[in-house]
């Protein structure tokens, strides 16, 4: 039993080696950092005393002087993602896709713009992620929560994963719950339960402080954990050549509106369009065909 363990822990230990080796061979350092891998490590090791920096989310500052457990549990979560390398490149790379409009339409909607790495806990950022509780995309809305805010969710389409529009239903949400709880962390933090069950905790423990109220474990390591992608990604880019993956990420593309249409593939080709590409631009249409109604595609330019 102990000689099949032992095997066991290095045949992992061989396959994570590989994987480290195809990473870094894939991405050459050259093209992806300024530093070496080393410097980077020791960057984060000097980090590590959270007395010598100042973090916050939503203009709230993380409390670390309260307790040290507050203190711990920003530095698990902080430890776990700086750690990943992979993980953070990967971040970065959808982040050059998707940051850009969600900062722009959280500006428009006055909501703070560290609500962008909810995203990112939400996610990881991957475009057609869908729980087992069948929250899908980026934001995780749940089908009925995403009719409230004006999403489609039916045979046809899920507008849950059109990035614009669930976007902006996420953006009114965050209003709302600010609305409803008169601070951003919970507001926050509301987006992993729901707004009535943060205002019942902020009632019966008499706490208006989303770090010193008692609740469930997720939901409390929830803004600490955007807390800590916001300052582990920005620490990572420093060392990351953002000029390089932009151009790499880059993809033209251009909007065009349509009505109904009764065979989408057959559009596709009367129209000079791959219906691959329609289909990966435009992953919110779940047929062949889309229902009367003004839609807005997303399509290659040619």
């Amino acid at each position: 039993m102990k000689k099949t363990a032992r095997l066991s822990v290095l045949l992992a230990s061989i396959v994570v080696c590989l994987v480290l080796l195809i990473f870094f061979s894939r991405y050459p350092r050259h093209d992806l950092y300024r530093h070496s891998f080393q410097e980077y490590t020791q960057h984060i090791q000097e980090k590590a005393a959270l007395e010598d920096r100042w973090y916050s989310f939503a203009g709230t500052e993380v409390p670390f002087w309260v307790n040290d457990t507050i203190t711990n549990r920003f530095e698990r979560e902080y430890q776990n993602i700086v750690s990943n390398i992979p993980q953070l490149l990967l971040y970065t790379k959808r982040g050059i896709l998707y940051f850009p409009y969600i900062k722009q339409i959280l500006d428009e909607s006055w909501v703070p713009e560290d609500f962008i790495y909810l995203s990112v806990i939400e996610s990881d950022l991957y475009p057609i992620a869908i729980s087992p509780a069948w929250a899908a995309w980026i934001w995780q809305f749940l089908p009925q929560t995403a009719r409230e805010y004006w999403l489609q969710v039916d045979g046809y389409v899920d507008e849950r994963l059109n990035f614009e529009k669930s976007t902006e239903a996420a953006a009114q949400y965050f209003l709302n719950a600010y609305d409803a709880l008169g601070d951003w962390t919970l507001a926050a933090a509301s987006f992993n339960r729901w707004v009535t069950w943060i205002k019942s905790l902020v009632t019966d423990q008499k706490e208006t402080s989303y770090y010193l109220l008692t609740m469930n474990e997720q939901t409390w390591r929830y803004v600490f954990r955007a807390t800590a992608v916001k300052y582990a990604l920005k620490d990572f880019q420093k060392f990351v050549d953002i000029k390089n993956l932009t151009k790499e990420m880059n993809s033209q593309t251009k909007k065009v509106q349509v009505g109904s249409i009764e065979d989408i593939a057959a559009w596709s080709i009367e129209n000079s369009y791959k219906l691959n590409d329609l289909k990966e631009l435009n992953p919110w249409i779940l047929t062949n065909q889309l229902p009367d109604w003004e839609w807005v595609l997303h399509l290659p330019i040619k």
